[in-house]
């Protein structure tokens, strides 16, 4: 029978990882001060045909969210929890708009999720904290920018499966209420359309 080869199975290496120069970063096989226990996945899945109608599953394997793209009205993408509410909304236009309720009030995209002057990263500023999205091998690692309140405990990490994409967020990042907008950004990310 064939296997597919899994391109992260390197990740399972014995050898010793070493941290990545900001600090900031996790390691791309896990921290060795964080184990997977202390890491929430909400898992991108049943993609129907894509990203932009999926359903999210929570660290308990059970429906966290829903991604609605309707073919009837596709300048609109809902995202809505487990129990049918509106959580978030993306407009598609020239510039899309997002919102998130409760936690972001609605503005441009490219505003909210800026590139870097390098172009090599975004921004995201939530709670008077700044975040830079970054590519780091086969994965995008997010954590605080460096300064004087900078905190590990608040990296995440996007990764891709063969059907499925994985964000994976600290227990600090859940218990600071930041798992709905990293979804969203994640899902911005991933859903390759023009954001800015």
């Amino acid at each position: 029978m064939y296997r597919f080869n899994n391109p992260f199975d390197g990740w399972k290496s014995d050898r010793q990882q070493t941290p990545s120069i900001y600090g900031a970063l996790p390691y791309p096989g896990g921290s060795p001060n964080a184990s997977s226990s202390t890491l929430s996945s909400f898992t991108f899945t049943a993609f129907n045909p894509n990203i932009m109608n999926c359903t999210i599953m929570g660290p308990d394997s059970t429906p966290h969210m829903y991604i609605v793209t309707d073919p009837a009205m596709p300048t609109y993408t809902l995202f809505k929890n487990a129990n049918n509410q509106n959580i978030a909304l993306i407009e598609w236009q020239q510039h899309p708009l997002v919102e998130v309720r409760g936690k972001l009030v609605k503005q441009e995209i490219r505003q909210w999720l800026s590139l870097s002057s390098d172009r090599k990263s975004r921004r995201m500023r939530v709670s008077g904290t700044s975040y830079s999205w970054s590519p780091y091998g086969e994965t995008i690692n997010v954590g605080p920018l460096l300064s004087p309140s900078y905190s590990k405990r608040s990296t995440r990490r996007i990764s891709r499966g063969r059907e499925s994409i994985i964000l994976e967020l600290s227990s600090h990042a859940v218990q600071s209420d930041l798992h709905d907008i990293s979804i969203v950004a994640t899902f911005l990310l991933q859903c390759g359309r023009n954001i800015d």
